[in-house]
């Protein structure tokens, strides 16, 4: 679906016309990228959604795939401590690691919804890149591609 909506994107993929902007054109598509991600970085969702993604009452908290699931990322430290006994089912999992890992997490535990509520952080795309980036016939620049989006704090945007 991602495909097909950039389809209809008008004007060019940065990645194919950004040797042949003006050197004004470059800089006014990486000030216009700068403050598209200071926005996504500064927006948080509102509480009830926040509240209604954690909740995620249309799957079973039972099993592995109903723990993780796709949408809601990172995922809550109780979910991940959740995950343990299914981990450690696991053919290859070194029992050590699950330990040493759960230790740290409860270390964590006490930050709680610091580090788990999503309305605490912004949104980070999780995909930047030049073929991501579309630059309209009047100059502007759209960000498309949003299928990495997850959030979290600004600087994990810098993990590549």
């Amino acid at each position: 679906m991602a495909y097909s909506l950039t389809l209809r994107l008008t004007g060019s993929r940065i990645a194919d016309v950004w040797r042949s902007l003006t050197s004004k054109q470059q800089h006014s598509a990486t000030a216009q990228l700068a403050q598209m991600m200071r926005e996504l970085h500064r927006w948080s969702a509102p509480e009830a959604v926040v509240t209604q993604v954690e909740a995620r009452p249309h799957l079973c908290l039972d099993t592995a795939e109903g723990i993780c699931g796709s949408d809601i990322n990172p995922l809550p430290l109780s979910r991940v401590l959740a995950l343990v006994p299914h981990v450690s089912q696991l053919q290859y999992v070194d029992a050590g690691v699950v330990r040493e890992t759960v230790a740290a997490i409860n270390a964590l535990s006490p930050l709680g919804r610091q580090l788990d509520d999503a309305s605490l952080h912004g949104v980070l795309h999780g995909d930047i890149h030049l073929v991501n980036l579309w630059l309209s016939e009047d100059g502007t620049v759209v960000l498309s591609d949003f299928e990495w989006c997850a959030s979290g704090r600004p600087i994990w945007s810098c993990n590549g």
